[in-house]
């Protein structure tokens, strides 16, 4: 049996740990938008993944470590696509921004469930809640137009930039959870006023 032939079924068992692993994922962001991240165990999770709960902790610690993997591995792509999108038009007139704005807005509407289920986790998580916080304070260091604009003084333009991040989430999970009297159109306009300042014309 040569080097080759012997690396095969290694390179196959990795492909079918990373398959296992990315069904994990999809199925702790499922089950947990379905159920609450209360509610959703490990053992919800491993059942609709088709999976045991040793094959669970074979790639992850915890519920709290699957649900970040999900953050990090299908939202933050997503949501720093939206951003990178704003950086490379900026700076943008109001109706641009309230454009940009209203797209963000509607991924947030598509995603709503798995939205207020991790802002349950975050609430009840302080690990979850940090993890949530340290993306948002990270994610301005990969802008790159932004980070230009800013470079003499760039500290004080990360913590503009977290503390917009951190308002945005807020103003869109109290609208999305229905617990305060505001309109979609109210929340773009509003969102856009903020956005403007930073990436306005």
């Amino acid at each position: 049996m040569t080097n080759k032939e012997r690396r095969k079924p290694a390179t196959l068992r990795a492909e079918q740990q990373q398959e296992t692993r990315e069904r994990l994922v999809k199925a702790t962001i499922d089950v947990i938008s379905l159920k609450g991240y209360q509610s959703a165990t490990i053992d919800n999770i491993t059942s609709y993944a088709g999976t045991g709960r040793a094959t669970f902790y074979l790639h992850f610690r915890s519920k709290p470590e699957a649900l970040m993997a999900g953050w990090q591995e299908i939202y933050m792509p997503q949501m720093l696509s939206f951003l990178l999108t704003l950086d490379n038009k900026s700076p943008l007139s109001k109706a641009g921004i309230e454009d940009w704005v209203a797209s963000v807005v509607s991924f947030w509407e598509d995603s709503r469930s798995i939205a207020l289920a991790s802002n349950e986790a975050i609430a009840l998580d302080p690990e979850l809640s940090r993890e949530w916080l340290k993306r948002i304070w990270e994610v301005s260091s990969q802008l790159p137009g932004w980070s230009r604009r800013n470079n003499h003084n760039i500290e004080n333009a990360k913590l503009r930039f977290f503390m917009l991040g951190t308002y945005t989430e807020h103003v869109l999970m109290i609208w999305l959870s229905g617990s305060a009297p505001i309109s979609r159109t109210q929340v773009v306009q509003s969102l856009a006023m903020q956005w403007f300042s930073e990436f306005g014309e």
